[in-house]
């Protein structure tokens, strides 16, 4: 990248930005920067200019500064344990990680889900961030419905990630109003190593077809 300041450089394939400032000025200029840099659609993270702007209005209705004052305390306290769990363990901290690790935390607290899917979650975080780096899932589809007939609004989902060859995981977020459950599933060309659900087997079906 000629010309480029001292504070961009490459990593693995990629352009890192370090500094709050370069930082700022990027996110803040769509019309020289995108963030639509998958195939998959991403709400709104994914998109740019007009049309984040409307998709982000839907979903900020959800997250008022109202409420996210009202979560602060909780998520400082979050903030502070994974600092402290990371100093505890010694060594060089990964902030990647610590980000995941936060992310997890604080949005199975405001969400309501149990601590003792957190290792599945990041699981399924750094599934998707090597798929999303590799390449490697070249397959991906995600089917929604309703679990539970005490919630609607098709909030479950199960999401296919496979190979080209489809192989790969299905994950699947059963939500109900009192529970909410997490696991996955591996397949192996086309098929589950355990009994797969008719959601499953659907986003599994719909991501080979592509």
């Amino acid at each position: 990248m000629p010309g480029c300041p001292m504070n961009v450089k490459r990593l693995d394939g990629a352009w890192m930005l370090t500094g709050h400032q370069v930082v700022r000025e990027v996110a803040l200029d769509d019309e020289t920067y995108s963030s639509a840099t998958s195939r998959f659609l991403q709400v709104p993270n994914g998109m740019d200019g007009e049309e984040h702007d409307r998709f982000r209005a839907l979903t900020d209705r959800y997250l008022t500064h109202e409420r996210v004052r009202d979560l602060e305390p909780l998520f400082t306290e979050i903030a502070a344990h994974v600092v402290s769990d990371a100093i505890d363990r010694g060594g060089a901290a990964d902030a990647v990680g610590l980000g995941a690790q936060f992310a997890v935390r604080a949005s199975s607290a405001w969400l309501g889900w149990p601590e003792a899917i957190e290792a599945e979650l990041l699981d399924w975080v750094r599934a998707n961030w090597e798929a999303t780096r590799s390449g490697l899932f070249s397959r991906t589809a995600a089917v929604a419905y309703d679990a539970f007939g005490n919630i609607a609004g098709h909030m479950s989902r199960s999401v296919a990630m496979l190979d080209e060859r489809g192989s790969g995981l299905v994950f699947t977020v059963l939500v109900g109003r009192n529970e909410t459950m997490f696991y996955t599933k591996q397949i192996k060309d086309g098929r589950g190593l355990e009994e797969l659900s008719p959601e499953e087997q659907a986003s599994i079906s719909k991501a080979i077809a592509g």
